[in-house]
């Protein structure tokens, strides 16, 4: 079987291999021109190299995500009289530019909803796999007869229970359209539930830099496995702005979560790391009889522009990357197949604020990717608040 280095890149050579024979020199001397030359490194098994330190994309991300806690703790720590995330600091963040709006449907809000307020948000979600990439980022058509389409209802509800703490339940819908090695699932039923909880650690103050941070708790529960949903389990549902998780699965999702408006712009930006429980292999007496699948690194990220003040029509740029890693927290070795991927996409679309309500409308193609399909998927979200 062929080796995949993480996160999922084939580490291919040119060179040829040179076979030695025991007791043979690896550095030798060039016939023509009595130069030492090394002989090629040897390939392990597999025939694919070991790649040295960490992916290219890998340290990129480690890079971004290091920068970011740099900022965000030197604007934190800034100069300032309002506290981190008391009276004062509500009262000035309340009174500063802030327009009503949606943002990006896959970016989850930094900052809290008023202690007792509701705030309830519907999202929709459709999805199409057009093509797939392999494990060396070049694309490649599906399988004939292939075809998966995803169409997802969630309901976002809000409820602050303290000025800076909210609680958070999605309970969403799932409808499923596929054909897959000749076998074919299409239905509705109930998506996989997630609840939990978000604090507001920091409240982002106007006159300098300093910018809202929270972090969030979240449990996936497989309520589509409970209730029988017509989807094939272990697959993802569309990206959204709840975490990405493994279908029909338990998972634990931590977030940390940034905001900042710099009028007429709104910026917004989410990491999240998931750890999926094993699980029990279908149909039962299968092999392996537990699937352990890899933690799931992601992040979002979205620019707002809020020329009008009192209807909030704004553009939206959102970005999004999701990482299979090869390994668990828990310490199991990873028995699912692909054992590490890659997604990257972008997300332009349009948003109208008319008072109470705000409407938002965008489209959210994948234009990069490993060892993962393809997908084009449109998005729309309608917020109501009182």
């Amino acid at each position: 079987m062929n080796r995949v280095d993480p996160p999922g890149r084939r580490v291919e050579t040119a060179l040829p291999t040179r076979v030695t024979a025991p007791g043979d020199d690896p550095e030798r001397s060039c016939p023509r021109c009595k130069r030492r030359v090394h002989a090629p490194r040897p390939r392990p098994a597999g025939g694919h190299l070991e790649q040295d330190g960490p992916p290219p994309r890998a340290a990129l991300l480690l890079a971004v995500v290091a920068m970011l806690v740099a900022v965000s703790s030197a604007a934190a720590s800034g100069t300032t009289a309002l506290s981190l995330n008391g009276p004062d600091a509500l009262a000035a963040f309340d009174a500063a530019w802030n327009p009503l709006g949606t943002g990006s449907t896959i970016v989850l809000p930094a900052d809290t909803v008023a202690a007792g307020a509701f705030d309830y948000r519907l999202y929709l979600y459709g999805i199409v796999d057009l093509w797939r990439w392999n494990g060396n980022d070049a694309t490649a058509s599906l399988p004939r007869g292939f075809h998966q389409s995803q169409f997802l209802t969630l309901a976002a509800l809000y409820y602050g229970l303290t000025p800076n703490t909210e609680l958070d339940l999605w309970p969403s819908l799932l409808t499923t359209s596929s054909r897959v090695n000749g076998r074919t699932v299409t239905g509705t039923g109930l998506n996989d539930l997630a609840l939990g909880i978000k604090h507001r650690f920091v409240v982002q103050d106007s006159d300098s830099l300093r910018p809202s941070l929270s972090a969030a708790l979240l449990t996936s529960l497989p309520l589509s496995s409970w209730a029988g949903t017509p989807a094939d389990r272990g697959l993802f549902f569309p990206i959204s702005i709840l975490p990405t998780t493994h279908l029909g699965t338990y998972g634990l999702t931590g977030i940390l979560m940034a905001a900042k408006n710099f009028r007429p712009l709104r910026l917004s930006a989410d990491l999240y790391y998931t750890f999926t429980v094993p699980q029990s292999s279908l149909p039962p007496g299968s092999r392996p009889s537990t699937i352990q699948y890899g933690d799931l690194l992601s992040w979002r990220g979205g620019i707002e522009y809020l020329p009008d003040n009192r209807y909030g029509f704004g553009l939206v740029l959102g970005a999004c990357g999701v990482t299979g890693l090869p390994f668990s927290v828990d310490g199991r070795r990873v028995n699912s197949s692909p054992a590490a991927f890659q997604l990257f996409g972008i997300q332009p679309g349009v948003e109208l604020n008319t008072g109470g309500l705000s409407v938002f409308a965008g489209v959210l193609p994948t234009i990069e990717g490993i060892s993962a399909n393809g997908f084009v998927e449109a998005t729309a979200s309608v917020t109501y608040r009182w």
